[in-house]
Order: C-alpha cells, then sequence, then structure tokens
C-alpha cells in the first residue's frame, strides 16, 4: 500500500500500482463541514473520481466510510438512481420528516407541504406525523 500526501499534511492511502500515475498530480485537502477531508486536483477533480475513472453521471462510494482510504478494493462505482433509492430507504426510518429543536421539542416537517406542528416528545411528533400521514388525513 502506497500513501500521498497533501500539502495540509493529510495522508490517503492508495494501491501501490496506482502511485506514479496519482503522485504526478498535485493534490490538496478539501475539509468539509462534516469533518469528511477528501483529496482533490482542480485540473483532474477528486482523488477516488480519478482513481476510478468515474463520469459525471456516477457517485464513488467509500465502502468503509474512510475517504483516506482510497484503495480500489474500498471504492464503488454507483449511479445516480442507486444512490437516490438508498437516500429514501434511509429516510423510512422512525425519525422520518421529525426535527429535533434547540429547544428539545420536536416538529413535524413533511416535503412540500411544510410545518405540520410541534410536540414535546418524539414520539408525540411521530404520532402526529403518522396521523397526518394516514389515508384519512387525521379526520
Amino acid at each position: 500500500m502506497a500513501e500521498i500526501t497533501t500539502k495540509k499534511g493529510h495522508t490517503f492511502q492508495i494501491d501501490d500500482e496506482e502511485y506514479s500515475r496519482i503522485s504526478a498530480v498535485k493534490w490538496h485537502s478539501v475539509e468539509r463541514a462534516d469533518g469528511q477531508v477528501y483529496a482533490r486536483n482542480l485540473k483532474v477533480g477528486y482523488l477516488q473520481r480519478y482513481i476510478l475513472n468515474a463520469d459525471f453521471e456516477q457517485v464513488v462510494e467509500f465502502i468503509d466510510g474512510n475517504s483516506f482510504n482510497c484503495r480500489r478494493s474500498n471504492l464503488r462505482v454507483l449511479d445516480r438512481s442507486t444512490v437516490h433509492k438508498e437516500v429514501h430507504a434511509k429516510l423510512d426510518r422512525p425519525a422520518r420528516y421529525l426535527r429535533h429543536d434547540p429547544d428539545g421539542r420536536w416538529s413535524v416537517i413533511i416535503p412540500g407541504i411544510g410545518y405540520i406542528g410541534r410536540r414535546e416528545t418524539a414520539a408525540e411528533a411521530a404520532e402526529l406525523r403518522d396521523e397526518f400521514l394516514s389515508p384519512s388525513g387525521g379526520e
């Protein structure tokens, strides 16, 4: 396993056979608000996309969630429709359409409709949401 290091000192793991091609490019670190760090070059784009030659319609995912692990075995290419399906599947969790407000209460916000109401607990807010989304519409 080879490594490249950006000017900011972030080290990214890559496959040995990729080293000569990747080290010929100057990489810098991009730090996102959520704490993820990526290697990027303004001409060739993000390191993980460069490694897999991913086109615009594809999304490159880190299998283990570690953006410093850019070895081919840790990268997978998905088309955007697959990513959208996975995101929507995650929305079917119990907290769907619930927002925990800074004051500790819970708001119900339905996309395309907006604010429905607010309750003291997540369970009460989920009950309001379920009542609103039921076929009878809470009537």
